[in-house]
């Protein structure tokens, strides 16, 4: 396997990812053929998925990302929300952004 060549102030992440993969190469759950299925069916669909992960190591690692994102979101929703004018009252739930957003996807 190629690399780009080390820059020492990224070698402690890299040299752990390198040393990962070189463990793991060959070694991948993924299955091509099942990808490449998968893919012509999103194809073939009406209204297919804007992102769809391929494979248990894609879910596990979305899963984990959505769920930390949610709570870091909810951990400062008081001072995200504190910067808008005084005085509004749109909800951040059924906010009038999402309705475009919704009518966008139809």
């Amino acid at each position: 396997m190629a690399y780009a060549k080390p820059m020492a102030a990224y070698a402690p992440v890299m040299d752990t990812i390198r040393g990962y993969m070189e463990r793991h190469s060959g070694q991948q759950a993924g299955d091509p053929l099942k990808a490449a299925k998968a893919i012509l069916q999103l194809v073939e669909m009406k209204e297919p998925p804007l992102r769809l992960p391929l494979g248990n190591d894609a879910m596990a690692i979305l899963r984990h990302g959505y769920k930390n994102s949610a709570v870091e979101l909810e951990r400062w929703a008081d001072l995200t929300k504190s910067t808008d004018f005084d005085g509004l009252n749109e909800s951040d739930i059924d906010h009038p952004v999402l309705q475009l957003q919704s009518a966008l996807k139809s």
